[in-house]
This record gives structure tokens, sequence and C-alpha cells, in this order.
């Protein structure tokens, strides 16, 4: 740290600090030593600056000298006001302020290759974790103790690849699941999702859900039910946690261990120059239903494949809304302008998304029963799952192509 008094900062110190910006590093970056954006260097900037602005006024008058201001105040840091053409407010101007990133399309969804890449990987890290669980035991413990661990940590990260393809749900949203509000998704086939961004505390949308899913949710819950009673049993845990989602010690898991683990798992997975993160579940999610809302439209009145119409536009965004805890429908026009073009550009758009969602099912269920048969191995088992792997694995080159 240089421990520069604040009233002896100067336009010198203000460039090695912009310099100092541009070499950090990304604190969970999707690929390996990836540098914060430019649009980031710069609104750290802007806030430094307005930060000055304000120690100047409130006590400038403390010292003999103009910490920061326009050129005719002699400041020790120099800036300009400009007035923004948009919002008709003054903007602060700096020579060694950094341009902003221009518009990209950052919503790109996660691919179904790609999840199947990470499923695959969850499997193998499973295999791997019961492997050594089984050789650092204690010979005493029982063979179920470590089987549990291990079915836990599986469950788990299966049920968080699962939970985002599913609601789209904000990955802080997941680990914010209510238990006592899901006790009975059976029942009431809905999953009660805290909707952040919108208060604290954060209202509650309820998400509808098929009885496979439903089945699929309460499964996960009796693998961390069964979790907690081992660690319980044993001394590892005196008190339960009411977090969905738990470490192998029962503790709750953030939202920071879980993007962390997500990237472990797509470093396993390879996936170091593809940009791949939690959020693009989300981007995925929303497209589909936007998809699947088009193709109703379209079979009501068919001239909407024509030209599309804002009302078209706002329904089908409000309605995804409602889904995805949205405060805005304008938070949805890229994605409705995106799908609206590739749909009524592609003839076959719509018959692929079924392809492709049946083979990402027809995968999931395949990794599950290879995990559950590695427990109680099988051998005739094995060898049929073995048959509908490399049958999935045909459809996977067919519909994706070898490369993929």
């Amino acid at each position: 740290m240089n421990k520069i008094d604040i009233f002896d900062f100067t336009d010198g110190h203000f460039y090695r600090f912009t310099q100092c910006l541009k070499n950090n590093k990304k604190r969970y970056a999707a690929v390996e030593g990836e540098l914060i954006g430019r649009s980031h260097v710069r609104a750290v900037q802007i806030r430094c600056l307005y930060f000055l602005v304000w120690v100047s006024n409130k006590f400038g008058n403390l010292y003999d000298h103009c910490l920061i201001g326009t050129e005719d105040q002699s400041p020790s840091i120099v800036i300009k006001w400009k007035v923004n053409r948009y919002t008709g407010r003054l903007d602060i101007i700096h020579p060694d302020l950094v341009e902003s990133e221009p518009y990209k399309d950052d919503k790109s969804v996660i691919t179904e290759a790609a999840i199947r890449d990470i499923q695959n990987t969850i499997y193998e890290m499973s295999l791997r974790k019961q492997h050594r669980l089984k050789f650092s035991r204690n010979p005493q413990e029982p063979c179920e103790a470590f089987q549990t661990i291990c079915e836990y940590l599986y469950e788990r990260r299966m049920f968080t690849v699962r939970m985002m393809k599913l609601t789209g749900l904000r990955p802080e949203e997941l680990v914010d699941i209510p238990l006592v509000l899901n006790n009975d998704v059976l029942s009431t086939l809905k999953i009660c999702i805290p909707t952040k961004k919108q208060g604290v505390p954060a209202p509650i949308r309820r998400f509808s859900i098929t009885l496979r899913s439903a089945l699929d949710f309460n499964r996960y819950l009796r693998a961390r039910n069964r979790h907690i009673q081992f660690l319980m049993s044993c001394g590892r845990l005196t008190c339960q946690s009411n977090s969905i989602l738990l470490t192998d010690d029962g503790r709750p898991l953030t939202k920071q261990s879980l993007t962390r683990e997500f990237s472990r798992i797509c470093e396993k997975a390879s996936f170091f120059d593809l940009r791949t993160c939690l959020s693009m579940f989300r981007h995925r999610f929303i497209t589909r239903e936007i998809h699947t809302l088009l193709l109703l439209r379209f079979e009501k009145d068919s001239s909407l494949k024509t030209t599309w119409t804002e009302g078209l536009r706002d329904d089908v965004c409000f309605l995804v809304i409602q889904k995805t805890g949205h405060k805005k429908i304008n938070s949805l026009y890229d994605y409705f302008h995106d799908e609206y073009d590739l749909l009524t550009g592609r003839s076959d758009r719509a018959s692929a998304m079924t392809q492709r969602d049946r083979l990402d099912a027809a995968q999931e269920a395949l990794v599950d029963m290879k995990f559950k048969n590695n427990l109680v191995r099988d051998s005739s088992i094995e060898q049929r799952i073995q048959k509908l792997e490399s049958e999935v694995e045909f459809l996977y080159k067919k519909i994706y192509g070898v490369d993929q």
C-alpha cells in the first residue's frame, strides 16, 4: 500500500491507480487469468473521482489547496464536467478515464454438448471422491458411510445443474431456496424461489413444475437428509442447517462456494478457453421459454411469422419475467428479437430444439444410472448402460457433429 494522504493525491497517483486496475484479474473468472473489463475499470475510476469530489467539498476548507476540480481552480486532480446528452446531468471527465467497452451480446446460452460434459465430469468427480474415501476411511466405519457422502455430493452437483436448467434462477436464489416452503413439492408441483434484486426480504415466486421434476427435487432432499443423519450419527454435526445446499461437512454452501465449485467442474471438463458460467443456464432458460411462447403464438396467428408486433413482444416477455424474476419486460427484449429471428429465419429451429431437449434428458438419466449402478455393481446392468452410452454418443455426433 502507498499510504498517501488523501489531500496529497495527484493526477500522477490517479494514473498509477488506473494502471493497477487494468492489471487486476477477475476473482471468479470463467477463463483462468482473465482481467477485469474496461467498463469495470471505468466504473471504479468514476466512483473514485466522485468520492474525491465529495471529500474536497466536505473537508476542503481544512487545507490550503484544492484537491480536485476544474483547471481554473488549480487543483491537484484536474477534471471537467460535461452534460450527458441522454440524462441532462453533468458527467465527470478525466484524461485517464478508460473508454467503455463497446456493446457486445454476452447473453450466450450454455450448449447441450457442454451440459453433457459437465454432467459426465460430475460423475467422474464422484467416482474419484468415492475412491479416496474408500481407502482413507476407518476400517470399522460401515461402507454406507462414505457412500452417503459420495452420493450427496453427486446429487447436490446434479441438482444444481438440474435446477439451473429447469428454472433459470440466479445462483444466489438457489442457495437461498427456503426448505420450509418446499417440503411438499410432490403435492404442490411448485418450487418456491426467492426473487433477488426486488427488495428485502426477497419476495417469493412460485414456479410450476412437472411430476418428474418434483420427483427429482424430492430425490435430492432425501439425499440431503441422509447426509445430515450420517453426519449427526458420527458426531460431525450437532445441529441441522436450514440451507438447501450443504458442504460435505454439513455447513451451508455459499453462493461464492457454489460458483467456485462450478468453475472447478468446468476446468476438469477442459473448458479452459470456453466461457462457461452459471448465468448461461439462465440465458438458456429465457431463450427456451420465449421459443415455446412464440411457437404457441404462431399456431394461433401465422401472420406473426411475417412481422412481430410490440404487443406480441411485450406479452411474451411479460409471461417470461413471471418465471425469471426480472423487474422490467424490456430486460428480455434482446432475447425476444434473437429468438424471433431464429424461428422465422430457420425452418428447422423448432424441430432441432425438440431433438436436443430429448437427447439432453436421455443424457442426464444415463449419468444417474451409471452413478447408481456404481454403488451396487451389477454387471448385467453395466453392460446395458454401456450400450445406451454408445447410442447416446452416436446421437450426439449425429446432431452436433463429430467435433462437438
